[in-house]
């Protein structure tokens, strides 16, 4: 049972987790999480959250309020607030 399964962790990690388009959406995801986070770390207004707050705070809301997004969400808050428009 043990090699059995040893088996399918590899042929999972192999064909699964570390497949390239996985791996791409992976990296794809990262960078848009990084970069709502530095923007609204940078304008924690853009979400109404007062300047005041002690950055370790900040970060902490910032991360909840991220945390808290969906898939979709997070998509739409990168489009509206990182990604820079050209006209």
């Amino acid at each position: 049972m043990a090699k059995k399964q040893q088996s399918l962790k590899r042929f999972l990690r192999e064909a699964l987790y570390l497949h390239p388009r996985v791996q791409a959406m992976t990296d794809n995801a990262h960078d848009v999480i990084t970069s709502i986070f530095e923007k609204l770390m940078q304008n924690p207004e853009l979400i109404s959250i007062k300047k005041e707050q002690s950055q370790i705070d900040l970060a902490i809301l910032v991360s909840d309020y991220i945390a808290g997004m969906t898939d979709r969400f997070a998509l739409q808050t990168f489009e509206k607030f990182c990604q820079s428009k050209t006209s």
